[in-house]
């Protein structure tokens, strides 16, 4: 899930020029308020690159060919593909000795995709995964608020509760882990309960209107 490239291009310690901002290439926010992936528009990104990422990756995959070829202007990913991630992988057995996600937990079964993802993997090699807990879904607007009925939870959800698929507790995770054939070497929370709370109601909300700003 590469998506346009710009996180891992900054991670990556690239540069762009101070006029350049990924936000306006996102003209019409609308669809926001429908669920809609804002981002999943045709506007290339083309932005001045002053520094290059000081890293590679060798595969970019997203299923969204518009962030795919925002992601070629960043010049990190030696090869991009465009391919649905519930289904079988396009790489032969043990390619590869790092993989990292953040959209596990979207994909419809996750025991499918670790299984396709032990595949690919080198024999010692290593998945790097963000994966939310039950925390994360017990602490989004929309389960706060929507059991006593307020329309205006599930207004400004925006269909997230229903997106993050797969909420786990650190014990179910590592069951599903154990199913396909991986052991967790390190583990840790990156998201504390007020964050969640912030990002639901103060930030996630009213990203729409901040972007246009």
């Amino acid at each position: 899930g590469c998506g346009d490239g710009s996180f891992t291009f900054t991670h990556f310690l690239g540069k762009t020029s101070g006029s350049f901002d990924v936000y306006t290439t996102i003209k019409n926010t609308q669809k926001y308020f429908h669920g809609n992936d804002i981002h999943n528009q045709t506007t290339s990104i083309r932005p001045k690159i002053i520094k290059n990422a000081t890293k590679k990756i060798d595969f970019g995959i997203d299923w969204k060919g518009n962030l795919l070829d925002k992601a070629k202007d960043y010049k990190i990913y030696k090869k991009l593909i465009k391919h649905n991630l519930n289904k079988k992988f396009p790489f032969e057995n043990d390619k590869f000795k790092t993989i990292f996600s953040n959209i596990f937990y979207w994909i419809d079964d996750p025991k499918i995709t670790l299984s396709e993802t032990y595949r690919i993997l080198e024999k010692n090699g290593e998945v790097i995964l963000f994966l939310p807990d039950e925390k994360f879904r017990k602490y989004l607007i929309f389960n706060q608020y929507i059991k006593n009925n307020f329309k205006w939870a599930k207004i400004l959800d925006r269909g997230i509760h229903d997106n993050v698929k797969h909420c786990y507790t650190h014990k179910e995770w590592k069951k599903i882990f154990s199913s396909t054939g991986f052991k967790i070497k390190f583990h840790s929370t990156h998201l504390s309960n007020n964050l969640i709370k912030f990002w639901s109601v103060g930030l996630r909300p009213y990203s729409p209107f901040l972007i246009e700003m």
